[in-house]
């Protein structure tokens, strides 16, 4: 299991694992090609998080006014981190069977990254659960490549590995915009969408995994990425996008938010603090979830 906390916790959650939602810390699947130090993001989203004095339950929204995150029961479960000598094969499978025991409690995860790898863990853990689900990806890039006898899985290719596993209904690909130099092999499940056509693209009622890549947002947003290109998400559109999936009766699984290059969030962590925007509306939205499902139930 996950390292427990020492110090800092998301938004000064409690820490351990007796939460509805269970936050986990992946920093990565591997220490090589980490240039942003996206390893060292969910150290530095807890500290951001202090840093501001948020508190869950006392996070007051200027907009609303009114507090969020009162009536949602979270923890955080701390670090996932490497071990010595271990394989990024290893690492995810060892990932994925934590997924599957959270998901035997019938609990809810918030993974932070960490690289987009991670994810292929998380969604493997999911699909042992043996439910069946569909998946929301944020991303500036698809991560799907032909994958050969050589090929192994990274942040760049990992839609490849998991999209085709039967438990996935579909994968939705959202803010995906960067030019390719060679015309990727989709898996047939993975479909390209938009803001416009979220609505009609969502299977009504069907179990959503959300997965969100930093560069899925613009970069006048969120900088801090290991490439940026223009043309993306604002934080306001995960708002919309949040909404759409409440209206379609979607229940939320968990989500995980990556591929934030501490190394590029220079002076004011312009980027981190966005991300912490970002991290309340995701919660808000679970929380409204959670209640709405209590309530059906």
């Amino acid at each position: 299991m996950p390292h427990p906390i020492a110090g800092k916790t998301l938004f000064g959650m409690a820490s351990g694992h007796l939460g509805r939602v269970i936050v986990l810390g992946v920093p990565a699947a591997s220490r090589d090609n980490d240039a942003g130090r996206c390893s060292e993001a969910p150290a530095v989203m807890r500290a951001m998080t202090d840093w501001l004095g948020l508190r869950q339950g006392f996070i007051f929204d200027q907009v609303s006014r009114s507090r969020k995150l009162t009536e949602i029961s979270i923890s955080d479960a701390g670090n996932m981190p490497l071990q010595d000598g271990e394989t990024p094969d290893h690492y995810l499978k060892r990932l994925s069977a934590v997924i599957q025991a959270i998901r035997k409690t019938g609990k809810n995860v918030l993974v932070l990254g960490g690289n987009h790898l991670i994810t292929m863990g998380v969604i493997n853990g999911l699909c042992a659960h043996k439910e069946s689900f569909q998946i929301l990806q944020i991303d500036a890039h698809s991560d799907v490549q032909k994958i050969g006898p050589d090929s192994k899985p990274s942040n760049g290719n990992f839609v490849s590995y998991a999209a085709n596993n039967s438990a996935i209904r579909q994968w939705l690909q959202l803010g995906v915009r960067v030019p390719s130099l060679h015309e990727p092999v989709y898996p047939s499940k993975v479909i390209n969408t938009c803001l416009i056509n979220l609505r009609k693209d969502l299977i009504p009622g069907v179990p959503i995994y959300i997965t969100i890549d930093t560069d899925g947002f613009d970069p006048s947003v969120m900088p801090a990425v290991d490439y940026p290109f223009p043309g993306g998400l604002s934080v306001n559109d995960l708002s919309e996008v949040l909404d759409i999936i409440t209206s379609a009766n979607c229940p939320f699984l968990g989500a995980d938010w990556v591929e934030y290059a501490t190394a590029h969030d220079f002076g004011n962590r312009m980027t981190a603090c966005a991300i912490m925007d970002g991290l309340i509306r995701l919660l808000s939205f679970i929380e409204l979830n959670q209640r709405e499902y209590e309530t059906f139930a």
